[in-house]
């Protein structure tokens, strides 16, 4: 792999660094332990930092890059506000109140004006500053930017046990201090720093660090904390209130279901101002539970988790705005016994490949999901113990061979049925072997990640609803009946005579209770005993393997076709 290598049985990440960002990165090449001498664990921590690097230099090429960690950011412009304070203690009150001081001469340092009217001016002033302390920083860089934001946030608030002294300066003068103290703070009410620890994405960051969360999971919770700081901003999780909240869920409630990728990309404002006045579906009560959820769970945590919440009588603002979402008008069914034989009879099952063939008969036989099927690499069939399919998270910057399983349990082993044995199914992954073929089905759109399968799953759901069209009698011919159905029809026929939870652990579900999460989650990896458990067990409709045998072999690829990487 590349920029894996090895130095004794520890794995190392090495790459160069861009010649043309090298004198921003202040390095040439990256080398870094791994820190593991398991080769599948290095290559999936190789990939991360990959992605990781290529971040930085792009970042570094068009000038967003961060060289300066946030706590020393922080640092600076503390001791920036502790100079400017102490430098200004006759300026200050001179600037405020200048009627105080009109028949004395202005003695004043050229350091500029102690209230600064401007950005520019503020930053002028740390500048001076910079170059008296000679402090290591690129002007106008992003870490300029956030140096002067918190600059900003230290002169807004200035600093009260440097700041109180020039108050001593106006006592002196006779100035009443109460009744000019409470004048000026009106007139310039001061905002309050915020503990970047306490924000919402840094609370969620730390959530998501500590859950379980499938990648899929993480996706969509990480869209509804986006809205969210979209429309309040990215505030502290303290001050999320239920007024914050409602302002959420209705805003929600008028964004279109389904809006063009364009719209999709806007933020949620504009979205809504898209959506404004248009006859379109608008998100449904599920979309925005979900949404919600991300922000209340995260909320829950800092609770929880954290000493970011020190009210122990504190109440979830998002408590009851949740509310069960309507069931649908059109559910999925599964297909009764005589309709599975029906779907793979001759006259409905005319696959036109090797992946319209197989892809069907893998879902209908072991009860996975479509895209954990389609995404399948060659390695991801497996002999060890019992012949067996290996579904799993790849994290890979190339979206080819990068693979996503809906949540944790669906990281698994599923043992392959003795039917499908029979039908060639290990014969047609010994020819992908042959081949030197990525992927178990190369011709998916893998380049384009996910729903690769999508295609096959049209085709088949229209090929059985044109058989149930031409027979009425069969009840094929209903949108209730789709590609999902054949996961639904392997629950309904596991229904007798095995053992539930081993059920649950071949489909991909998770099992609550001690005995599986604490003591036996390894079961997820054990495909001899779900073998043993489910499939040896399970008794499904008898397809026509007399039919569909013969056909299989007919889809062996030939020697000819390349391989797809």
């Amino acid at each position: 792999m590349k920029y894996l290598t090895q130095r004794g049985s520890i794995y190392q990440f090495e790459r160069p660094v861009r010649k043309e960002v090298q004198s921003i990165l202040g390095k040439k090449a990256w080398r870094e332990s791994l820190n593991t001498d398991s080769r599948s664990e290095a290559e999936a921590r190789c990939r991360k930092r990959t992605v990781e690097t290529d971040e930085e230099m792009k970042a570094a090429e068009d000038g967003t890059l961060r060289l300066i960690p946030d706590e020393e950011i922080d640092w600076l412009a503390v001791q920036w506000s502790q100079y400017f304070q102490e430098r200004s203690r006759e300026n200050i009150p001179r600037d405020m109140f200048p009627d105080v001081f009109q028949d004395e001469p202005d003695i004043r340092e050229s350091m500029g004006s102690t209230i600064f009217r401007s950005r520019r001016e503020l930053e002028d002033n740390v500048i001076a500053w910079i170059e008296l302390r000679d402090v290591k920083i690129n002007v106008g860089s992003t870490d300029w930017t956030a140096l002067i934001d918190e600059c900003h946030a230290e002169y807004l608030t200035s600093n009260p046990e440097v700041s109180d002294q020039w108050f001593g300066v106006l006592q002196d003068r006779g100035l009443d201090l109460e009744e000019r103290y409470r004048a000026a703070y009106k007139a310039a009410p001061r905002s309050v720093r915020v503990n970047p620890a306490s924000t919402l994405s840094a609370v969620f960051k730390k959530y998501l660090d500590n859950s379980d969360l499938g990648q899929s999971a993480i996706d969509d919770f990480g869209v509804g904390v986006r809205r969210f700081k979209e429309l309040h901003g990215d505030m502290p999780i303290n001050d999320i209130d239920r007024r914050k909240v409602e302002e959420f869920r209705d805003s929600l409630q008028r964004l279109a279901s389904r809006p063009p990728n364009a719209v999709r990309a806007m933020p949620i404002t504009e979205q809504i101002a898209w959506a404004e006045g248009l006859d379109i579906k608008k998100l449904g009560q599920a979309a925005v539970n979900k949404n919600m959820l991300s922000v209340k769970l995260t909320l829950q945590y800092g609770f929880e988790q954290t000493s970011l919440i020190d009210d122990r009588n504190w109440r979830n603002p998002f408590d009851g705005f949740l509310k069960k979402p309507k069931a649908p008008e059109k559910t999925i069914k599964p297909f009764s016994e005589e309709q599975i034989k029906a779907v793979f009879s001759k006259e409905a099952f005319q696959p036109k490949s090797a992946e319209h063939f197989w892809i069907p008969l893998i879902l209908f036989y072991t009860g996975a999901r479509l895209d954990e099927i389609s995404q399948l690499h060659v390695s991801d069939i497996k002999y060890d113990m019992v012949p067996h399919i290996e579904t799993e998270n790849l994290y890979d910057e190339d979206k080819a061979i990068a693979k996503k399983v809906k949540n944790i349990s669906s990281n698994r082993t599923i043992p392959i049925h003795r039917d499908l044995v029979s039908l060639g199914l290990l014969d047609y992954h010994a020819e992908m072997v042959r081949q030197g073929q990525k992927h178990l089905f190369p011709g998916l759109p893998h380049a384009q990640g996910g729903k690769r399968g999508n295609a096959i799953s049209r085709r088949f759901m229209r090929l059985f609803r044109e058989y149930g069209k031409a027979h009425p009698s069969t009840g094929l011919d209903t949108t209730s009946l789709v590609t999902h159905s054949l996961r639904h029809s392997f629950r309904h026929f596991a229904f007798t005579k095995l053992d539930q939870e081993f059920v649950q652990v071949v489909m991909g579900h998770y099992v609550g209770g001690v005995s599986f999460q604490t003591y036996g989650a390894g079961i997820y990896k054990m495909p001899d005993v779900l073998a043993e458990r489910v499939m040896d067990r399970i008794i499904l409709p008898r397809l026509d393997l007399k039919y569909l045998g013969p056909m299989s072999r007919g889809f062996l690829p030939s020697n000819s076709d390349g391989a797809d990487g």
